[in-house]
């Protein structure tokens, strides 16, 4: 993690620092400085059998922007997230901003992640497969959904006692559960796609808005329960001017967005604690008037307490500190209904008698559970047991594999300079021999026919032996660099096909239709003149010696076409699907020298390109062959 509260630092000169210029953090992080931005360096490497896709997931959903920062094609790309950007820039439909994160190989892959804030900086990331994410997703709202559930519950049955009763402290309840399901709804991102799904910050104004309005509804029912009024008349006081305060920041923060709001709003936020701990414990420890509600009440508030901390960035060691609350208000959902129902039904002795009962029955219950727990327990002991054992076997399978792919590397490694070793020892003595059939044409020239005949049949030989050769180092060539990235440049394509027409010159059968507008390209110059060449050569070597080759250059809705036709024998429908197969031959081709990697190679190279090689329908004459190369321009 990186602190850069006066955001200085662009995209580039983050990926120049070291890595001691980072402080290493866990999955949680946070930062005191108000405002700002803060950016995170993640490494990762892919195991031997981990999945290829994972998911990034960062909290809360209040996070002004997140921008991940991946490597893309010699730079950065940037995917921006956050509560101002629209709701359809998320890559998940999830309440936290989440990325996929694609792991094609086993090499260390940087990640850059800027965190833009808009007050204090909390944040939390969780790095999962998706199979696991969506599991975790599925139980995040489920427990919201059961969250909401319980509080629309307590919400009816208060409502029903008071409609009963006529007793102020439960329609205060109720309107207090109310107001607090709707921060936490807003304050988790739960509504966020209903609410925010155009981005901007109207998620921090309706967030503070949710907060004011649960706080006056909460010093309302704070003064009802612990009867402010005659027990503790200062606090009393002071309980109601913050609860009209709070309703004046809702009005407030309606229709103004500055910071200082919210600074003074924590002011007021943390007298209200004060206000509500110093109640609580002195009754506690020293009034004990209403123990079951301070017992009822202290959850709510401590998690109110540490959820503040987190979001300030005191506590960055806390993690998914925006769950606190939800759990915590499960437990007081639970405490203080309790409370409430032994209080309405305490003139009932029947319904004491009938509580008292599910209370025993509730002992059995605990009992029987016990049980069950203890015989669970002892089978997860001996499944972790068993799962030590796997685990250290794959360890030693998996140091095996290694063995095995470094023998792998190294035959590779042997195997290409026996290849270079072999071709070279070929081709000098081929060079000797093409120089002296060269020499022997020019002493020869003018004399026997049948001589001169005879020397250039020695030397298309020796050219035929030499571009088996070169094919088959190409073919090794290739498989390396299916391993590498092509040594691409950018080129004019009008002057490559030129180049590579020019080995062809002297053959006065191609026909060539270049296009006027020169198009550029980036392309591996040496494989792909090798690719375009094999298509000529056998388009020249599989038609009659009469017949054009025609080789046309164009521009087809922003992808560049090179079609090569011949008026050969059309390839038989039952081998056109087998012509790009390494060293497959088909009938017609028997009859001509060839080693059955031109078409592979040519396919394989433009591929690597990002293009398509294809071979076009036969006519219905069954005279002629098209093979058309795509590439982007």
């Amino acid at each position: 993690m990186l602190e850069d509260p006066r955001e200085q630092l662009s995209i580039a000169d983050v990926a120049a620092l070291p890595n001691k210029a980072f402080k290493k953090s866990t999955g949680s992080i946070g930062s005191a400085a108000r405002g700002g931005a803060v950016w995170l360096r993640l490494c990762l490497v892919r195991g031997a059998d981990a999945p290829e896709r994972w998911l990034l997931s960062v909290l809360p959903a209040y996070t002004k922007r997140i921008t991940l920062y991946e490597p893309f094609d010699g730079g950065y790309r940037a995917r921006k997230q956050g509560a101002v950007e629209p709701w359809s820039s998320r890559e998940l439909g999830y309440r936290g901003f989440t990325y996929q994160l694609d792991l094609k190989d086993h090499q260390p892959v940087m990640y850059t992640i800027k965190i833009d804030v808009f007050n204090r900086i909390t944040a939390d990331l969780l790095l999962l497969t998706p199979d696991k994410m969506y599991q975790l997703i599925a139980v995040d709202y489920s427990l919201f959904g059961f969250h909401l559930g319980a509080a629309c519950l307590v919400v009816i049955i208060n409502l029903l006692f008071w409609l009963w009763f006529r007793e102020p402290i439960y329609w205060r309840y109720a309107l207090s559960v109310i107001f607090f399901s709707v921060f936490t709804t807003v304050i988790g991102g739960y509504a966020s796609k209903l609410l925010f799904f155009q981005g901007g910050f109207a998620i921090f104004p309706w967030m503070m808005v949710s907060a004011s309005l649960f706080f006056a509804s909460f010093h309302l029912l704070f003064q009802t329960v612990f009867q402010l009024s005659g027990c503790y008349r200062k606090s009393y006081f002071v309980s109601r001017v913050l609860a009209v305060a709070y309703v004046l920041f809702a009005c407030v923060f309606l229709v103004a967005r500055d910071v200082w709001l919210y600074n003074v709003y924590s002011y007021f936020y943390m007298l209200s604690m004060a206000l509500f701990l110093f109640v609580i414990i002195d009754d506690v420890f020293i009034k004990r008037r209403f123990v079951l509600y301070s017992v009822a009440f202290l959850p709510l508030l401590i998690s109110l307490l540490l959820s503040s901390l987190k979001a300030s960035g005191f506590s960055a060691w806390m993690s998914f500190a925006d769950y606190f609350p939800n759990v915590a208000v499960l437990i007081h959902l639970v405490l203080i209904n309790v409370v409430l129902v032994k209080r309405a039904w305490r003139s009932e002795e029947g319904k004491i008698n009938a509580s008292n009962e599910l209370l025993s029955r509730a002992g059995d219950y605990n009992r029987v559970l016990a049980r069950e727990v203890s015989s669970r327990t002892k089978t997860l002991l001996q499944a972790s047991e068993d799962l030590k054992v796997e685990v250290a076997n794959r360890k030693g399978a998996e140091e095996k594999l290694r063995e095995l792919l470094l023998q792998e590397q190294e035959a590779r490694k042997e195997k290409g300079a026996f290849v270079a070793l072999v071709s070279h020892e070929f081709r000098s003595p081929l060079a000797v021999i093409d120089i002296a059939a060269q020499n022997l044409e020019r002493q020869f020239y003018s004399f026997d026919q049948d001589v001169l005949k005879r020397i250039k049949n020695i030397r298309e030989s020796v050219g035929r032996l030499d571009l088996l050769i070169i094919k088959f180092l190409e073919n090794d060539r290739l498989s390396e660099e299916e391993q590498r990235k092509l040594a691409l440049k950018d080129v004019c394509l009008n002057h490559f096909i030129t180049r590579v027409l020019l080995k062809y010159q002297c053959d006065n059968r191609l026909q060539v239709n270049i296009s006027e507008q020169e198009i550029y390209s980036s392309i591996d110059e040496g494989l792909l003149s090798v690719a375009v060449g094999n298509l000529i050569e056998n388009a020249l070597k599989y038609s009659e010696d009469e017949t054009l080759v025609v080789v046309d250059f164009k521009v087809v809705e922003g992808w560049t076409e090179i079609e090569v036709s011949d008026a050969g024998r059309s390839i038989k429908e039952q081998d056109r699907d087998k012509i790009f197969l390494k060293y497959y031959r088909s009938d017609l081709s028997h009859a001509r020298s060839g080693s059955g990697l031109g078409l592979f190679l040519a396919r394989a190279i433009v591929e690597q390109h990002g293009g398509s090689l294809v071979l076009l329908p036969a006519p219905s004459s069954g005279v002629g062959n098209s093979f058309v190369v795509k590439l982007p321009i």
